[in-house]
């Protein structure tokens, strides 16, 4: 190899290093404004949304053998959780995530549900031996459930459980997601029975708000 080549092949060389460089700090910056874009868009949702402030109360103290169990930034899901459980006069149970409640909650919500990362829930487990039907939701955030619900389903026997997956959103689901979180409720012991959910559109004025949530919950239920 003569010199010339020689340099020749190390300027390629160079370009495509500064190439690649450049290549790496545009995806950053891409997934830093999406990221951004997204907590913009979790926080419109939680100023917008009109709060079911009215606490759940079973018709009978009879024992239930349907849980309701929900996980609910805004409250739109939890909309519809309340509708599920007066339903089948279940027991409801609220699942919270502290990384995400505060100022900074939508950026770490946005974060974690692109990079399928997963953040502590309270309650971890539940024993679930008494139920025959155990019905899960949660908003859909990056196409699929948000990352609370999947820290359940992984923590959780689900022996003999029919299990209902229920969720709210502002654009859409991806089947594979829904698909790869029912293998995990097969594999810990539980019958993947339905999906069932509410698309409220995206974060515009005409958007559905919480009551309008609740009256399509009504209509799905029938």
């Amino acid at each position: 190899m003569n010199i010339r080549s020689a340099i020749k092949q190390e300027a390629l060389a160079m370009d495509i290093n500064r190439l690649t460089i450049k290549g790496t700090s545009m995806l950053k910056i891409i997934v830093i404004i999406v990221l951004i874009i997204a907590s913009w868009s979790f926080a419109m949702q939680k100023n917008r949304g009109d709060y079911v402030n009215q606490p759940y109360q079973r018709a009978s103290e009879v024992s239930s053998k349907t849980l309701v169990v929900v996980y609910s930034l805004t409250g739109n899901t939890e909309a519809l959780a309340k509708e599920i459980a007066k339903k089948h006069n279940a027991e409801l149970l609220y699942i919270t995530a502290e990384a995400y409640e505060g100022g900074r909650g939508g950026t770490s919500a946005a974060y974690d549900a692109w990079f399928e990362k997963e953040k502590p829930i309270e309650p971890a487990t539940v024993n679930l031996g008494q139920y025959d039907t155990v019905y899960l939701g949660s908003p859909i955030w990056w196409y699929r459930p948000a990352p609370p619900l999947w820290t359940f389903i992984k923590s959780n026997d689900f022996s003999s459980t029919d299990v209902i997956l229920f969720n709210t959103f502002n654009s859409k689901f991806k089947q594979k997601n829904i698909d790869k979180f029912a293998a995990i409720v097969e594999a810990n012991g539980g019958t993947f029975k339905d999906h069932i959910y509410i698309r409220r559109g995206r974060a515009t004025p005409f958007q559905k708000n919480t009551q309008d949530v609740v009256n399509e919950s009504k209509e799905l239920l029938k």
